[in-house]
């Protein structure tokens, strides 16, 4: 096998093998908003902040309540949520 086929396999495997450990570096925050009796809240503002450094990330439940906020650094953090989204 040529020198340069083995480099472009070994480069690959590296790639192919990396992947996953770097997907594990982010994270996700999934959920639902609900009354106090268990209905839905659409429109409802989700905030996330980054503690160490001040960096939010906002989302804005859906029909069903449900939210997510990918790719977030995991680092420590805080949330919060107002309805309806528009009220600040």
């Amino acid at each position: 096998m040529p020198a340069i086929t083995r480099v472009l396999a070994m480069a690959a495997c590296v790639i192919v093998c990396s992947a996953p450990v770097l997907a594990q570096q982010r994270g996700v925050i999934t959920g639902r908003v609900l009354d106090p009796d268990g209905l839905a809240l659409p429109g409802a503002s989700i905030v996330i902040t980054n503690q160490d450094t001040g960096f939010t990330r906002e989302a804005v439940s859906a029909g069903t309540g449900a939210y997510s906020v990918p790719n977030l650094d995991r680092e420590p953090i805080a949330s919060r949520s107002r309805w309806p989204a528009s009220v600040r």
